[in-house]
């Protein structure tokens, strides 16, 4: 059996310009294929590092509000602590019961003979009485407790109606600590009546609920200050 082998008569310049046109295109595919790979992970890549800009400006901005959160809460904080240092010192200096009310619940507790004559109301720190082993333990800046000391002179029909008028106060909170301190007899628009001075204290340093009853005087409602 005879062997043919195929016959190229394509000219050999012919064949290498063919191959070099076959190589030249694979080459030219081959730089495109790299090119847009090239654009595409330097796309990708900007596109990374504006969205990590974008994150660090809003990770940035939201640093920025914390810090200023923080900067306010300490600020209410100082508010704060000015505030509850003014309240104590208010605390300390003003009277948990108006005076007026005082006056008026005890122009309310007369008996019908009885007339007021002056009233007088002093308010500050007084020392209470104490023992000397306490005395020696007293610091000179010790806090004195606030107590509202009053004393009211008047007449009286009775010493009756002037021990009804003690009795009657000794039984109306705030008022603690109510004595007569004198009871005389005195002419008065050519009548005999009974003068008087009452004294009572008034614990300033309990917090009162006041309870308005029905009487006023002037306007003013009595009250009853209960702790």
């Amino acid at each position: 059996m005879t062997m043919q082998h195929p016959i190229d008569l394509l000219p050999s310049e012919i064949f290498e310009r063919s191959q070099a046109g076959l190589r030249a295109g694979r080459l030219i595919t081959a730089m495109v294929l790299m090119t847009l790979t090239a654009v595409a992970l330097i796309t990708h890549g900007r596109l990374t590092v504006m969205e990590a800009e974008q994150r660090l400006s809003i990770t940035k901005t939201n640093a920025d509000r914390v810090l200023e959160i923080e900067r306010k809460t300490q600020g209410f904080r100082v508010r704060q602590q000015q505030l509850l240092a003014e309240m104590r010192t208010y605390d300390m200096v003003a009277h948990p019961l108006p005076l007026h009310r005082v006056i008026a619940t005890v122009i309310n507790e007369l008996p019908d003979s009885a007339t007021v004559e002056a009233i007088e109301v002093t308010a500050g720190a007084r020392r209470t009485s104490r023992s000397p082993r306490r005395r020696m333990a007293e610091t000179e800046d010790e806090r004195l407790p606030r107590v509202l000391v009053g004393e009211i002179a008047g007449f009286a029909g009775s010493d009756g109606d002037i021990a009804e008028l003690v009795r009657r106060l000794q039984s109306r909170p705030p008022f603690d600590r109510v004595a007569l301190d004198f009871s005389r007899t005195r002419t008065m628009r050519g009548r005999s009546a009974r003068e008087f001075r009452l004294s009572f204290r008034i614990d300033l340093e309990r917090n009162y609920v006041i309870v308005d009853q029905d009487e006023t005087i002037a306007g003013v409602p009595v009250m009853e200050a209960r702790p």
